[in-house]
């Protein structure tokens, strides 16, 4: 159907016979008036045609004038077959509603897809995207995609170099370039010296640039100078050189870290649960439980269908209330046994263990524990030399 037919039946039309009189003079006052004829045609000295229904009257007067006789045959349009489908209008509302219905679903983002991530997971893309607008359920007319993409890039430049949002339909494709970091190397280095970062003996070394100062068995103190960065040539110049080389010793380590019985902690008192409900870009929260900063653990759960996660879900927070109170000796033991060996992986993680000596000592108001390791380690540090000019 035709644009033209489809508002001819939505007002609604009639046909109509004219004989007798003057038919070309109704023709013309028809005309005169305004009133639209079509589908006009003249058989054995009779004028058909059709009319719209709001200028019945009209053809009237122009037919009284003219001395025609009207005789109105059918009558067509919307109007006209509702009233005569009156128990089927239920069908034909559910249709128009259907119809609004999935129009107005369109306008909301029902999925998101990320394309050209490499390092960055999926799910931290589209995290970083809802901060500017972009999520399930946004409304697509009031979302600029060209200025959300820009300000998505500007503020996360150190780990995205482009970025631009695309919405086909009801879904969204987030397209990113990951920054990658370009590490330039001076050609010209700095010169430096090699020097000790701890006692220890000397077992072993390579020399790649500089004048070594040590030898094997050597024994050596913090800050003594292993390899030189400086050479007298013949001709009595200065040469600064990088210093470059491993220097494998045998060291000793010590730690020891007091930890006060009296400790202070927070315990959880109670815990209650938030409900927060999302449909599209409209939220409801239900609760008595307020946030206001207090410690809690969120779970989402998105409906699916066919795989594929709708913009309607539901988030639970669980939030916990604290409150002050003291540890007992055991806890306070248990948690200073667990920092103490943090400290001591950290203190030897680029070392190969030999043999150590554990101490433990209570007091009356601490626990103080105490370690001591023989290890084989790198011990060279490089110490930049200063030129006066």
């Amino acid at each position: 159907m035709n644009p033209i037919n489809l508002l001819r039946y939505l007002k609604g039309y009639v046909s109509f016979s004219a004989e007798g009189g003057f038919t070309e003079r109704f023709i013309n006052l028809c005309s005169i008036n305004g009133i639209i004829l079509w589908d006009t045609s003249y058989e054995n000295k009779t004028l058909y045609s059709k009319c719209p229904v709001s200028s019945i009257g009209k053809v009237r007067k122009a037919a009284k004038k003219s001395g025609v006789s009207l005789r109105f045959k059918n009558s067509y349009g919307l109007c006209k077959d509702m009233k005569e489908h009156k128990k089927n209008a239920g069908l034909l509302i559910g249709v128009v509603f259907y119809l609004a219905f999935f129009s107005f679903m369109s306008c909301f983002v029902w999925t998101i897809d990320v394309n050209g991530n490499e390092s960055l997971p999926k799910e931290q893309v589209i995290e970083t995207a809802e901060a500017f607008g972009l999520e399930k359920g946004t409304f697509k007319p009031k979302f600029d995609e060209f200025t959300a993409a820009n300000s998505f890039t500007r503020n996360n430049n150190d780990k995205y170099a482009w970025c631009a949002f695309n919405i086909k339909g009801c879904k969204a494709v987030i397209e990113v370039r990951e920054a990658v970091k370009s590490i330039k190397e001076s050609t010209a280095k700095e010169p430096c010296n090699i020097i000790s970062s701890t006692d220890g003996i000397i077992l072993a070394y390579e020399i790649y640039d500089g004048i070594p100062e040590i030898s094997i068995g050597d024994a050596v103190k913090k800050g003594d100078l292993l390899i030189n960065g400086v050479s007298d040539n013949e001709d009595f110049s200065t040469l600064f050189l990088h210093a470059d080389g491993k220097i494998t010793a045998k060291t000793k380590n010590n730690l020891g870290i007091r930890f006060l019985k009296a400790a202070k902690c927070k315990r959880i008192s109670d815990s209650s649960n938030l409900y927060e409900y999302k449909i599209f870009f409209l939220k409801l929260r239900m609760g008595f439980t307020k946030l206001n900063n207090k410690p809690c653990f969120t779970h989402s759960q998105y409906l699916t269908y066919n795989n594929t996660e709708l913009p309607i879900s539901a988030k639970t927070f669980t939030v916990y209330r604290t409150e002050s109170a003291e540890r007992n000796s055991n806890e306070v033991l248990l948690s200073s046994l667990e920092k103490f060996s943090f400290e001591a992986r950290k203190k030897n993680s680029n070392a190969i263990n030999l043999c150590e000596r554990p101490k433990f000592r209570e007091e009356k108001s601490s626990f103080v524990i105490e370690n001591q390791w023989e290890s084989v380690a790198f011990i060279g540090e490089k110490q930049k030399i200063s030129i006066e000019s």
